[in-house]
């Protein structure tokens, strides 16, 4: 069973353009877009990504590679889900996990940082494909209101083990047994 996330149409799809497009045309863009493709369809996102999203993701992974000093903690990795090419925002791997361009392996963590741009694929679609390919972790970062919310592949299903917030705002992470993440909010988002 999957979560797919309801998602709000308030919050508009902004910089963002879904065009038609086989694979093989896909394979041919440029490497200057940030696009992903998913069931024939080619998600180009037309803007880089905000510089407090930016200063985030550098900072959270910066603090998952000293945390986690025997794995390899990757931004912008390509990820092949059957009908999807995904590219998370943090992607932490075992090292023997096979691929170059493209991880079709199981990741030990993914992580997307919402924007008005990725909102919609991040919360949506991606919640269930991640859990198809057999994600460990999936935390998604609001950067807005400053919320981190954790997710737990259970048996095939996500399960949201924390969320950090105003209200919560510095966790421990047992990440499986590869390592305790310290999560602190004030640090991350300064």
């Amino acid at each position: 069973m999957s979560i797919t996330m309801p998602l709000p149409d308030t919050l508009p799809e902004q910089g963002v353009i879904r065009k038609k497009m086989s694979y093989e045309e896909y394979m041919q863009l440029s490497d200057k877009p940030k696009a992903e493709w998913v069931d024939g369809t080619a998600i180009i996102q037309m803007s880089p990504q905000a510089r407090p999203n930016n200063k985030f993701a550098v900072k959270l992974g910066a603090q998952l590679l000293q945390s986690l000093p025997n794995l390899e903690v990757l931004s912008e990795q390509g990820l092949n889900i059957a009908r999807s090419y995904r590219v998370p925002d943090i992607m932490v791997l075992d090292p023997a996990t096979p691929g170059n361009m493209w991880i079709t392996d199981s990741p030990i963590l993914l992580v997307e940082i919402l924007s008005k741009s990725t909102w919609r694929e991040d919360l949506g679609p991606k919640v269930d494909e991640y859990l198809t390919i057999g994600a460990q972790n999936y935390w998604t970062v609001d950067p807005e209101v400053k919320v981190i919310t954790l997710r737990t592949n259970v048996n095939g299903q996500w399960q949201i083990t924390a969320v950090l917030d105003e209200s919560n705002p510095q966790m421990d992470v047992q990440l499986g047994n590869h390592g305790i993440v310290k999560l602190r909010l004030a640090e991350l988002f300064s």
